[in-house]
């Protein structure tokens, strides 16, 4: 599950159910009571006009009743990284240096 900061690889034996909590929020069931939020499915008017969760839940819920292959591991290993966009990690390089410029600009000059 790819969130705008942290991507979350789970194996598909990890996964032990998926819903729609009240505010539309798609939630993916791990083991061990833990959850993890999908943010592009956070509840928004137009996936209550389009019911895009509702989708998605249907959708991880057959994917996870299909047969599965046989090479799947059998203890699951979800891992957590850091989301790597190009166009957002030049944007806040760009936003701190401006920042930075800004601040020494304002020290400098007095303001």
């Amino acid at each position: 599950m790819i969130n705008p900061l942290r991507t979350h690889l789970v194996p598909r034996v990890a996964i032990r159910s998926v819903s729609v909590g009240d505010d539309g929020t798609l939630e993916v069931q791990l083991a061990e009571d833990r959850k993890v939020a999908a943010f592009a499915f956070g509840g928004s008017l137009l996936d209550r006009v389009r019911d895009t969760s509702g989708e998605a839940e249907r959708k991880i819920t057959g994917w996870l009743h299909a047969t599965r292959p046989v090479d799947e591991p059998e203890v699951p290993l979800p891992q957590v990284r850091w989301t790597r966009c190009r166009s957002a990690d030049v944007s806040l390089v760009l936003s701190v240096v401006v920042s930075g410029a800004g601040a020494l600009w304002m020290a400098l000059s007095g303001g």
